[in-house]
């Protein structure tokens, strides 16, 4: 191992609780990554396993199939719509720390922080473009410096609206999409996404 993760709480009890069900079950659990938050006595790791048996790729095909799920047309304009007043929100929260006089208020930024963390906007930050977590973990978690705090607050809430934004034009379009055409097409090409 040796690699620093980051992840947030909530996955870290998804490993756990995941990793206690594997105990408990007392199926074979085979790990294909070191990268894994998942590790213990009962899961063991093999990059390229060897499978007993034949697979059932009609089964397994089946697993991931919808059934009996029809989405109504109000019901998906209603999901777009809360998505959207839901990224405005949060691109608005972190706006307004970013419009603050003298950068990101510590204080604030890192409360806004943890509510991110909660609800996965910090989860997908990380992953978007090319914002640099460890850099970011560094200037705001390691540092001493309150000037460093703020430029990693600044980095990281600039990003947060950068990538709030874009969302928010993905599901524009798709809501004047839908507005436009009010077509079964529309909510088929939506739900598959």
């Amino acid at each position: 191992m040796g690699d620093t993760v980051y992840t947030s709480l909530n996955f870290r009890d998804a490993a756990i609780w995941l990793t206690e069900e594997i105990r408990i079950s007392g199926m074979e659990f085979i790990n294909t990554s070191r990268h894994s938050l998942l590790f213990g006595p009962d899961i063991r790791f093999e990059e390229r396993p060897k499978l007993a048996g034949a697979l059932d790729r009609n089964r397994l095909a089946s697993l991931h199939r919808l059934s009996g799920h029809e989405e109504s047309e109000s019901d998906i304009l209603d999901y777009a719509t809360q998505e959207i007043s839901r990224w405005e929100a949060v691109r608005d929260n972190a706006e307004s720390l970013l419009n603050h006089a003298g950068g990101v208020p510590e204080e604030p930024g890192m409360t806004l922080l943890e509510k991110f963390d909660k609800v996965n906007v910090s989860y997908l930050v990380e992953r978007f473009d090319d914002f640099d977590s460890k850099d970011f973990h560094r200037k705001v978690f390691e540092s001493d410096d309150s000037a460093q705090h703020k430029f990693g607050l600044t980095d990281y809430f600039s990003k947060v609206v950068e990538m709030s934004n874009q969302f928010l034009a993905e599901l524009e379009n798709s809501n004047a999409g839908w507005r436009h055409s009010n077509s079964r097409h529309w909510v088929r090409a939506f739900t598959e996404r």
